[in-house]
């Protein structure tokens, strides 16, 4: 009987040791899971709506804002914006709902996929919506229709709020830089490019290159020290022999 009492006392004792081993690792592994997640939520759930705003002739802000079904969203700011780099943020039920009641009055279903501009200065916004039966895209500047604009402007508030944690610097969008030094130009049909250029030159502006073999593009260049590069561009605009006018872009890191 006193050999049992001993065999019970051991076994209660080992019992005892394996028990408060396994909850000394489970509390180790729980602080663990904190410290890697860092307040970034790694479960987002699929992407709803992705708004990008692309670039300008001065310094537009350059970002994208992704919007996840598990009220996640997060923030990539390419240039000229407070934040730069990946971001993310845990959004409240009712900012969620202002995006879904957002997206029902966009009815992205009935849509073009794009609405032409004829300002080339300003900034394009492109919304990717993945919540229907196929994702569907739609690119705009001024002329995108009332309907989606509620969205556009819930999603601009957005990167004005607090409490967004940094994930990671992804650097600038290189992939399509202004080059300011060049002016892509398109004459209107009769003009005579030999006489336009020779007019121009008391302002600076010259005839630097062709596009490409039978375009009917030519890159124009100007001289900097006496005109700032928006001043020349609205000066060849509105040139009546113009039919377009814009900055040359320079690629980068395709």
């Amino acid at each position: 009987m006193i050999m049992m009492k001993k065999y019970i006392v051991v076994l209660i004792g080992l019992v005892s040791m394996f028990s408060c081993k396994s909850t000394k690792e489970a509390v180790t592994e729980e602080v663990k899971t904190k410290i890697t997640e860092a307040g970034i939520v790694e479960d987002k759930g699929a992407l709803l709506i992705s708004y990008s705003r692309g670039t300008c002739y001065g310094r537009c802000p350059v970002y994208t804002i992704d919007v996840f079904e598990k009220s996640v969203m997060e923030f990539n700011g390419h240039s000229f914006t407070d934040k730069e780099g990946l971001w993310q943020k845990t959004m409240t039920a009712a900012q969620m709902a202002k995006v879904t009641a957002a997206l029902e009055t966009a009815d992205f279903a009935t849509l073009d996929t794009e609405y032409k501009s004829m300002i080339p200065d300003l900034p394009r916004a492109t919304f990717e919506y993945h919540g229907g039966e196929e994702p569907k895209t739609v690119t705009g500047k001024e002329t995108l229709p009332e309907q989606i604009k509620p969205l556009q402007e819930l999603l601009e508030s957005f990167t004005e709020l607090s409490g967004w944690t940094k994930v990671a610097d992804t650097g600038k969008d290189e992939k399509a830089e202004l080059n300011y030094d060049e002016i892509i130009v398109k004459f209107k049909p009769g003009t005579g490019l030999p006489g336009w250029f020779r007019a121009k030159q008391e302002i600076g502006i010259y005839l630097k290159r062709r596009v490409a073999p039978e375009s009917d593009l030519w890159v124009a260049g100007y001289k900097r020290a006496t005109h700032k590069p928006e001043e020349i561009l609205k000066i060849i605009k509105e040139d009546p022999g113009i039919e377009s006018a814009e900055f040359n872009k320079q690629t980068k890191n395709r």
